[in-house]
Formats: structure tokens, sequence, C-alpha cells
């Protein structure tokens, strides 16, 4: 493909980046539905299982990651693509928070003064360490480890997958 073409579609590099971006987040931030006949917890967990699968899942999804660190990045610097990114991590905790809020409400005396915000924050934090540590680490850290250490954090209930 010439440069000619790539510009005839993108008029500049920042829309071709910002396209690229688009693209990438979708990939990476996809948009799961657990089942809903499935307990709370194990709703939790199944949707904790895919978003760890997506990190974990081949070669490609390790270069999805580098360039996703890549972006990151620049989002320090350049407001639309930290927006962006932005957006994408707010859909990935909108698609924890009924899972989240229905643990909560079944179990309280497993989460004092645990909120539904606090608890997700701390699940899509976790997800983004996990992605950064299996860049840093070549995986050394299975998909299976870091979901029993998932499980273990929520208390260890439960054997969804």
């Amino acid at each position: 493909m010439s440069t000619g073409l790539v510009f005839f579609h993108f008029k500049t590099k920042e829309a071709l980046l910002i396209s690229l971006l688009d693209w990438l987040l979708d990939s990476l931030f996809e948009q799961w539905e657990a089942p809903e006949d499935l307990p709370p917890r194990e709703r939790l967990l199944f949707l904790l299982s895919r978003d760890l699968r997506d990190t974990y899942y081949d070669e490609q999804s390790a270069a999805r990651l580098e360039i996703f660190f890549a972006y990151w990045t620049l989002g320090l610097h350049n407001a639309e693509i930290k927006e962006r990114i932005r957006q994408a991590i707010e859909r990935t905790r909108q698609v924890f928070l009924p899972a989240v809020s229905d643990l909560l409400a079944s179990e309280p005396e497993h989460f004092p003064g645990v909120t539904a915000e606090g608890l997700v924050t701390v699940i899509v934090g976790l997800a983004e360490g996990c992605a950064l540590g299996a860049l840093l680490t070549g995986r050394q850290v299975t998909f299976e480890q870091i979901l029993a250490a998932q499980r273990a954090l929520l208390g260890g209930f439960g054997e969804s997958e």
C-alpha cells in the first residue's frame, strides 16, 4: 500500500494513529456478558476469566498489549488519546459493575465497607497490572495462577470458568 493511499483515507498522521487506537481498544476491551443464571460470585469470576484471557490468549495478544502501553505513554501528552483510553477502561468498568453490585448485595458479610465502585476499581486495576506484568515477565505467571489468585482475593469461593 502506498503512502499516498494511506493519507488519502487518513488526512493526518494523528488521524491514522487515532484510528489504529480505536481498533486496538475494541480488540483489547471487549464487551463480555456473563450468563445471568450464575450466582453473583460465579458471574464475576466468569467475567474476570474472560478479561484475563484477552491478556494471555496468544502472541497477538502480547503484541496488542505492547502497542497499548505505547499508546498509554502517548496519552500522557495527547488529550485525545488519553480520553479514548479512559473511555475504553470505563466501558470495562461498566461490564463489571452489575456483577460486583450483585455480589456485594448477596454477600455483605464478606465485604464489609466495600463499595461497588471501589471493588470495580481494584478489579480493573488488577487486570491492567496483570497485562503489564505479562509483558514485563514474558508471561512467567500463567493464566491459571492469576485466575487462582483472583479467586482467592474474592474469598476463595467458587470454581467457575
